[in-house]
């Protein structure tokens, strides 16, 4: 359930920012049912090693890039609500 949680919330809180594909429609998790999304295709052939060039290097990186530069008041699991301002009790508890 956490994967579909953070795989809803990244999609949505990207979607103005990169190129990510639009949910048509989620069904919510139960007991016994995982949960499913609706989203958009979006074409792509997978990347083999030897068509990687500096261009699509840069691409990629300029992608990555923005990614991180989008930041959060707080340090945590981004699908709850509460952030914690101190970032060593979110990881002292999380490696535990």
């Amino acid at each position: 359930q956490h994967d579909y949680l953070c795989e809803i919330y990244f999609l949505n809180y990207f979607s103005d920012k990169l190129p990510v594909p639009h949910i048509f429609k989620i069904v919510e998790p139960e007991s016994d049912f995982d949960g499913a999304i609706l989203m958009e295709y979006l074409h792509g052939d997978l990347l083999k090693t030897l068509e990687l060039n500096n261009q699509l290097a840069y691409e990629i990186g300029s992608l990555l890039a923005k990614i991180h530069t989008n930041k959060v008041a707080g340090y945590g699991d981004l699908t709850h609500t509460s952030l914690s301002l101190d970032p060593t009790s979110y990881f002292t508890f999380k490696f535990e």
